[in-house]
């Protein structure tokens, strides 16, 4: 289930790979796991921020739980916090801190949807070290809270905004290869475009841009 060395990592997406070239992690809300079956897929699980108030939060995070015994679940997310959405910004972080919990207690990597929440982000992480890797999915923000999120240990996983946001641009720019991943998300881009801006951003050959986001790849997301 893992990723060959000639296919290309989406680390976060909700479709199914296309083709062999790429490998994805496909995100599953709670609520939707599990999944139609596919002995191929992998996937992440989490309580999204959006669906907070919709959710008997007790029965979704004992779901987020029992998707961490499937072997098939690489991660837990998207979790995270939300601005935009008007529910409770302490509860959001209870919620994302039980993820985080949850994840740590299964090793396994966090997702991280976040909007308008990186300084409670940095704040989280100023008051505890995670025990597994925190990924924030999506990134499009500027150079200076990307150099802070990854200076207090997270990664960066970035997407379609490499290609349309010279401010995101120039934040992947700045970080070093071993902390950033790329993404579809929701975009109907191939993956590969988003490969060929971000090598062409970090003046690497695609190729070897690839292979260190597969190495890291393997690192974080292998099962204990």
């Amino acid at each position: 289930m893992m990723p060959s060395s000639e296919q290309l990592i989406n680390i976060h997406t909700h479709r199914s790979s296309i083709g062999t070239k790429e490998w994805v992690i496909r995100s599953i809300r709670a609520q939707d796991y599990p999944p139609d079956p596919d002995p191929d897929g992998v996937y992440s699980v989490g309580v999204h921020p959006w669906d907070i108030g919709k959710l008997n939060l007790v029965d979704a995070l004992k779901k987020v739980q029992l998707a961490t015994e499937n072997c098939q679940v690489l991660a837990i997310g998207e979790a995270g916090l939300d601005g935009t959405t008007g529910i409770d910004m302490d509860l959001q972080s209870k919620v994302f801190e039980a993820q985080v919990e949850i994840a740590e207690f299964a090793g396994l990597p966090v997702i991280i949807h976040a909007v308008k929440a990186n300084e409670r982000l940095v704040s989280f992480a100023k008051s505890r070290k995670s025990g597994v890797p925190l990924i924030i999915h999506g990134f499009i923000g500027g150079e200076q809270i990307a150099k802070d999120l990854v200076k207090f240990g997270y990664y960066l996983s970035f997407g379609s905004s490499l290609l349309n946001s010279e401010k995101t641009a120039k934040a992947f720019a700045s970080l070093p290869v071993d902390k950033i991943f790329l993404e579809t998300d929701e975009s109907e881009l191939p993956v590969n475009d988003i490969y060929v801006r971000a090598s062409e951003l970090k003046s690497m050959q695609t190729g070897k841009l690839a292979a260190q986001i597969s190495e890291k790849t393997h690192q974080l997301f292998i099962r204990k």
